[in-house]
């Protein structure tokens, strides 16, 4: 991997979503049980318009401009987060990213969270220098279960059925009521909940 550039760029929208979905990839491929998020948790996250979305997303992309580093900001309505997210291997840039993450949450005026994993002491100790404290209750518990652990798939009980939304999608989204009408509308543009 060639060097990044030293400033970072920002970015919204589709442009966002899929740089970050393919930098949480190369994550997991260099760490299966390394990490917070898997990609798919930032497209999730987008199924409801926020308050974050007008301010972009931070990234330092090489120089094919595939993301090695990210600060991702986004506001869930009841508190913000704060993601720090850097490859395994280009962990040069992480004390750069933490210091943006940092700059920019003060910019935004926002009182953010910090999810990292309670065994990254560079990340924690990042932190703690810059006045952090971990929650009395964490927001996050990450598991990992391997493939071979999972049960065999019940059968439904007698009197359910399970019917797909992309067979029929007459009643409201189950999400609805809490995520908002476009629930299913927004992640349907993106390629991991397209139908």
């Amino acid at each position: 991997m060639g060097l990044a550039r030293d400033r970072p760029v920002v970015l919204g929208g589709g442009s966002y979503l899929r740089l970050a979905t393919g930098l949480l990839q190369q994550m997991r491929l260099a760490s299966p049980v390394g990490g917070v998020w898997e990609a798919a948790d930032v497209q999730w996250w987008w199924r409801q318009e926020r308050p974050t979305d007008s301010c972009g997303q931070l990234f330092w992309l090489d120089e094919k401009d595939e993301p090695v580093a990210a600060v991702i900001v986004t506001d869930f309505f009841h508190s913000v987060q704060c993601d720090v997210l850097v490859l395994p291997e280009d962990s040069r840039f992480g004390p750069t990213a933490w210091q943006e993450a940092f700059r920019r949450v003060d910019a935004l005026g926002i009182v953010a969270t910090f999810p990292v994993r309670s065994d990254d002491a560079a990340s924690l100790a990042g932190l703690t220098d810059a006045g952090y404290r971990p929650a009395s209750e964490p927001s996050v518990v990450a598991t990992w279960r391997a493939a071979s652990g999972w049960p065999q798939i019940p059968v439904l009980a007698p009197g359910y059925r399970l019917v797909s939304r992309a067979v029929d999608a007459r009643q409201p989204h189950w999400l609805d009521a809490r995520n908002g009408p476009d629930v299913e509308a927004r992640p349907a543009r993106l390629i991991t909940y397209a139908r």
